[in-house]
């Protein structure tokens, strides 16, 4: 049987940046709600966690809309 589990994931918009699969890269974690969810996620058993490119680099708090998809 398979089992459906919904998860709610904290999201990381990075500026500028693109990461690749498989790929180990550094990141500069700055913003205060960015800090915020990478701690979320580190007490998590998963330390899953949505890295999104944002559309503009200006933009210093990011929404849904401000972010690729």
């Amino acid at each position: 049987m398979e089992e459906n589990v919904l998860s709610i994931l904290p999201i990381l918009p990075v500026k500028r940046t693109v990461l690749f699969p498989g790929i180990m890269m550094p990141l500069t974690i700055g913003r205060e709600r960015s800090v915020a969810a990478v701690n979320a996620t580190m007490k998590t058993e998963e330390k899953t966690i949505v890295v999104v490119a944002q559309r503009d680099p200006q933009t210093e708090e990011p929404g849904l809309a401000d972010l690729y998809s």
